[in-house]
């Protein structure tokens, strides 16, 4: 289920339903990065087995 507009975790908006989200990466919202043709917003976007640095 997606969250709702009001209801929404802190940091990342997937960290509930994602195998990968740890407690760190579930406080920290990803940054906009390039990635194949476009953009995302993930900590381990699909394919990736390595964890992206996370700003502090």
């Amino acid at each position: 289920m997606v969250p709702g507009l009001y209801d929404r975790p802190k940091g990342c908006l997937f960290a509930p339903r994602c195998s990968y989200a740890n407690d760190g990466l579930c406080q920290t919202r990803p940054a906009l990065r390039a990635w194949q043709d476009g953009a995302v917003r993930c900590h381990y976007p699909l394919g990736e087995t390595k964890q992206q640095e996370v700003a502090a």
